[in-house]
């Protein structure tokens, strides 16, 4: 049996025990604090709470009496962020200015909450490997993207649902796209009861329809693209052929089964246009379907991650803005006439930082701006602003992991060794302090030696960009050279740094 009390979290103790906590035989509060900010997101569980503004119901911490100390079994980060959400001090010096500040009301909430008091760890031992081995039994995809769905459709932003649901932005984006697309599968009055009886969204596995529909030929033949409301659209036919097209596979990945997580649209195209005819007579000359000759490639025939992103990609991991392909079916300008190749800064990670955070919200702001200029292929038409971009993103990243991170195998910061005492340090010099030290600030090889290619020479890299900021009456970077950069390395870095 146990007892349940309210209790300080400040007069909690963190469990030196737990054997997530990889850190020094015999760690400290302070040590098992720094180890959790930098191994166990808490600066992400921080903003999230406060956002939320309110303790989380059904989650309830677990302690034991160990003499004078209160020990934390269950939810050791929790407490972590109350403890240091109560007193600021013991917010390590380097992420101080990084941590959200709670509400008073929040503060108010968090001075005194619920705790279960068990005698022993070894009662409690149970119930925690059920939790944490085995495991609280998960929602499925389809679950997930209902909820992010529902919200959406009752009006919360996708940042609003990202910390409702402690999830990243662009998994709530792409969720509410894959159950859109679902629903317009399974939602069709010509359906037979024992049909719909079989296409229960919350029964199928819909990994075969996401999947075919998210294929870069399905993309390219189709002319697919998403809107601004996540609605999937073409650019060749009207949203009345997509729905066949979607209700035709939807059959045919659930009903008899002749689509499977391996099927390419070629193996069913015959069927597609036997059904429907439309598909076969208007296919644009532009941009025929590919041949069997492209299967093999290694970019072919892959999906694109639960939900299809045709150039131009229908939203940024932030909830971005969604544009039509080019009306006349071609290769949208600028990526130099070659199809399914990322374009400028297609694929950049930033939705799990929060735009709302004062310390954060610049870098959320380039990245946002940036990633609309790829979704709506803009370099060619202001190559100006996307150096400009390039640029920023280049810094702040690089500031945004400084600050975020510490210097390996020591608890001071990147930045407090990189800024040199300046609170605004130059591009050039930040640069040249990580090139004097960059094993001890970036401990993945691969990116060290992106990272050595790009800056190693800051004039060949970063210096053009800084002339066209300076002195654009007399240097412009060629549009394809900005393109071709994020390519070159630059964007595996820029995601490692954001990471």
């Amino acid at each position: 049996m146990f007892k349940m009390d309210d209790v300080s979290p400040l007069d909690l103790h963190l469990d030196e025990s737990n054997p997530r906590f990889r850190v020094n035989v015999n760690p400290s509060q302070e040590d098992i604090r720094k180890y959790m900010i930098n191994h166990e997101k808490l600066l992400v569980l921080a903003n999230s709470m406060t956002n939320m503004n309110t303790l989380l119901p059904g989650e309830r911490v677990i302690i034991f009496k160990d003499g004078r100390k209160n020990i934390v079994l269950e939810g050791n980060r929790r407490i972590c962020v109350y403890q240091m959400l109560l007193n600021r001090e013991l917010i390590p010096a380097e992420i101080r200015t990084a941590f959200p500040v709670a509400k008073d009301e929040f503060l108010k909430e968090i001075s005194k909450i619920p705790v279960d008091i068990v005698d022993n760890r070894q009662e409690a031992m149970a119930f925690l490997a059920a939790r944490h081995i085995v495991g609280v039994e998960k929602w499925s995809s389809v679950s997930k993207w209902k909820i992010s769905y529902e919200y959406f459709k009752d009006g919360s932003s996708i940042n609003q649902i990202s910390t409702r649901l402690v999830m990243p932005a662009n998994k709530v984006t792409t969720g509410i796209k894959n159950y859109k697309v679902l629903l317009r599968g399974v939602n069709n009055p010509a359906w037979t009861n024992e049909e719909k009886m079989r296409l229960s969204p919350l029964d199928i596995k819909p990994d075969k329809l996401i999947r075919i529909l998210g294929l870069k030929d399905t993309s390219e033949r189709f002319g697919l693209y998403y809107s601004d409301d996540y609605d999937l659209h073409s650019n060749k036919y009207s949203d009345e052929d997509i729905t066949k097209l979607i209700t035709l596979l939807t059959k045919m990945a659930f009903i008899t089964n002749e689509v499977n997580t391996r099927t390419s649209i070629d193996d069913v195209w015959e069927k597609i246009v036997a059904e429907i005819p439309k598909f076969a007579t208007q296919q644009n000359e532009d941009n025929p379907p590919p041949d069997n000759s492209s299967v093999g490639d290694g970019n072919n025939g892959t999906s694109t991650g639960g939900g299809s992103t045709p150039p131009p990609s229908g939203s940024n991991s932030n909830g971005g803005q969604g544009t039509p392909p080019p009306t006349n079916g071609g290769t949208p300008p600028g990526n130099g006439g070659k199809k399914n190749i990322p374009y400028f800064f297609d694929g950049l990670q930033f939705g799990h930082i929060y735009p709302n955070d004062p310390n954060t919200h610049g870098v959320s702001r380039v990245c946002n701006e940036i990633k609309m200029f790829s979704n709506r292929r803009l370099v060619d038409t202001f190559p100006i602003a996307a150096a400009f971009l390039t640029r920023a993103l280049i810094e702040q990243s690089i500031i945004y992991y400084a600050k975020t991170h510490n210097v390996q195998a020591q608890s001071k910061s990147v930045w407090s060794q990189v800024c040199n005492g300046s609170n605004d340090p130059k591009l050039s010099e930040i640069i040249k302090a990580f090139n004097k030290s960059l094993a001890n600030y970036i401990p993945d090889q691969n990116i060290r030696g992106y990272f050595t290619t790009l800056f190693g020479d800051y004039g060949q890299t970063a210096n053009p960009l800084n002339w066209v900021v300076h002195r654009p009456h007399e240097f412009v970077m060629p549009p394809q050279s900005l393109i071709d950069l994020p390519g070159k390395g630059l964007l595996a870095v820029i995601n490692y740094l954001l990471s």
